[in-house]
């Protein structure tokens, strides 16, 4: 399970959909300033941002596959507890779920995804790059 994280966020591609990891890794301590939660699926490198936005995108719908977990454990070195949470040791602020997978009961019949093969890319790269700066 490749997990991405830095600045506040992680993303973990999962082999199927499972909100559960999500809201184990939203609980963990150390992910303690993690506030978004991204699950994307396997097809989904969380590396790469562009591929991550997309599928949030095309995959996410907010009504249903967001979710705010309130009170979420953070730590003294986050800084944004408020002085009085600091003096009574209250370390906690909110966390963002983002289900960011294909639906489950859809997965067979969801719209492939469209993508150029990679020696097309490099040939492209090579022709335009100096236009594509």
């Amino acid at each position: 399970m490749p997990v991405a994280a830095a600045d506040g966020g992680c993303v973990t591609a999962l082999s199927k959909q499972d909100k559960q990891a999500a809201l184990i890794a939203a609980g963990s301590r150390s992910a303690h300033i993690i506030r978004f939660i991204v699950i994307v699926d396997e097809d989904i490198d969380p590396y790469n941002v562009c591929e991550v936005m997309w599928a949030i995108g095309t995959r996410c719908d907010p009504e249903r596959d967001i979710g705010i977990i309130r009170d979420g454990y953070s730590g003294p070195i986050d800084p944004l507890p408020t002085r009085e949470q600091r003096a009574i040791g209250d370390w906690t602020t909110g966390k963002v779920l983002i289900n960011a997978c294909r639906p489950i009961f859809r997965r067979t019949g969801f719209a492939p995804v469209v993508a150029i093969s990679q020696e097309l890319r490099e040939a492209t790269v090579k022709k335009w790059g100096q236009l594509l700066k």
